[in-house]
């Protein structure tokens, strides 16, 4: 019996229940349902976005720990899973999952799997790398609003360049400088989920929601699109 190919998307949060147009939540739920019908094992994370860092801001403002902005923010999590679920339709299993166990065991079975946030101080993007780790992924996808690993942030600075590809140490790199270290805070991946993939040698994929129609072209390496981290 041949294995199925493992994919792991971390879909970024603001692309889910930020603006909360369904035919964006659609896209992404016909994307997910192309790979498992090529017969590929998928599992995604979903982030909490821009509705997790309001939530966590006011929070702040009303004496919150950090802890508890944590709390908040995975709370925001699985709300954002459920609406992709609710996409989904029969293709996923009808529950946020936080347990890697689980989600490799319900995504064998021919499942799209849905993650949420698990643990206070991790986000989405290290509970992805984690997962893809703990079962041996062949492909992470990362899902973001600007489609790549750019030299400066390419919202504020418009001769922002976008790095074909980058290797895992500049990876690990890049996220410590840019990482914030608090609840709710804004970058394009963070430090933990960056050292996951370069001590397990991840292939991962920065892609935007431009790229989503050709997903399984992407994911059998027939289409060069974002950043490839390798």
């Amino acid at each position: 019996m041949i294995e199925k190919r493992k994919v792991i998307l971390a879909i970024s949060g603001g692309l889910i229940g930020d603006d909360l147009r369904v035919e964006d939540i659609r896209e992404i739920a016909k994307a997910l349902i192309s790979l498992l019908k090529k017969d590929f094992v998928v599992i995604a994370t979903v982030g909490g976005g821009g509705r997790a860092r309001n939530y966590i801001k006011i929070a702040k403002e009303l004496g919150a720990s950090e802890i508890m902005c944590d709390m908040i923010g995975i709370d925001v999590t699985r709300i954002n899973a459920r609406l992709l679920i609710a996409a989904l339709g029969s293709y996923a299993h009808p529950e946020p999952i936080d347990s890697y166990g689980d989600a490799i065991n319900i995504a064998d079975r021919g499942k799209i799997v849905v993650m949420c946030g698990n643990h206070p101080g991790h986000t989405t993007d290290a509970v992805a790398a984690t997962m893809a780790e703990y079962c041996n992924a062949d492909l992470l996808i990362v899902l973001t609003p600007v489609g790549g690993i750019y030299d400066k942030d390419p919202e504020k600075f418009k001769d922002a360049k976008k790095l074909d590809r980058i290797s895992f140490k500049d990876l690990a790199k890049f996220a410590i400088e840019k990482d914030a270290r608090c609840a709710g805070e804004r970058f394009v991946i963070d430090s933990l989920a960056a050292k996951i993939i370069q001590r397990s040698k991840i292939k991962t994929i920065f892609i935007g929601p431009k790229d989503l129609k050709k997903l399984s072209l992407i994911v059998k390496g027939k289409e060069k699109v974002g950043t490839v981290v390798r």
